[in-house]
């Protein structure tokens, strides 16, 4: 009896694998079906990967134009939370950096590191630290996948 119940329990373990697989690949095969419907962010990631983007998958674009601004509102909101650098505020300065790096569908994240700097060390390397943080909350993606974009620094 046991041993019925270990295969029944088994059996249900690989019918959940199954239907998980089943529908990631269909979510993959929506998504890469998608035509981009805001160009203003199409633009903007072909500014921010260049060339690169090209070589991206359909699957990885589609997640990407989602996505983009999603990832600044949380590193925003994130900075909003931590407050804006200490000696940045007392000098009254701002600036714009690109992150960029790794994100993996296990929620990791490799390779981060500043691709245009603000001019700053300050802002780049809060960056640096901030990402640290607010990854964690970015939405995950089915395949490993570059991200790349601009933290915003408004001198108040």
């Amino acid at each position: 009896k046991s041993a019925d119940i270990k295969q029944a329990k088994e059996m249900q373990k690989n019918i959940l694998k199954e239907t998980n697989a089943l529908q990631e690949k269909t979510l993959e095969d929506f998504l890469s079906q998608k035509e981009s419907i805001n160009k203003n962010i199409l633009n903007e990631l072909e500014k921010l990967y260049g060339e690169e983007y090209k070589n991206f998958t359909k699957v990885q674009k589609a997640y990407l134009e989602k996505n983009l601004n999603n990832f600044q509102v949380i590193t925003q909101k994130v900075l909003n939370r931590l407050g804006y650098p200490k000696l940045a505020a007392k000098l009254r300065i701002g600036g714009v950096n690109i992150v960029e790096f790794m994100f993996h569908p296990d929620g990791s994240i490799t390779n981060l590191k500043i691709t245009s700097s603000s001019g700053y060390e300050v802002f780049d390397k809060y960056s640096l630290e901030l990402i640290e943080i607010a990854y964690k909350d970015y939405p995950r993606p089915t395949t490993s996948t570059k991200l790349k974009f601009n933290v915003n620094y408004q001198a108040y």
